[in-house]
């Protein structure tokens, strides 16, 4: 397994993994907002170079606040 920062160019697969975690997914655009955003700060764990799941979080004065995380059901333990 592999963790990287996400980039913007993560966008579309990290949607695509998000519809497959969550009734509301998270739109591309909303990934790469995220992706652009200062105060963002998110990683992607991959497997055979696939996301399997990602974690962010905002860092704002000195504080981190989750902001959303998602791992696909076939590695959850």
């Amino acid at each position: 397994m592999e963790i990287t920062r996400m980039t913007a160019e993560d966008a579309h697969e990290l949607a695509e993994l998000d519809k497959k975690c969550f009734a509301i997914p998270w739109s591309e655009k909303s990934f790469a907002d995220e992706a652009e955003n200062s105060l963002a700060i998110y990683f992607v764990a991959r497997e055979n170079g696939a996301p399997i799941g990602y974690a962010g979080f905002w860092t704002v004065s000195g504080e981190g606040d989750i902001t959303n995380k998602a791992v696909l059901p076939k590695y959850r333990r």
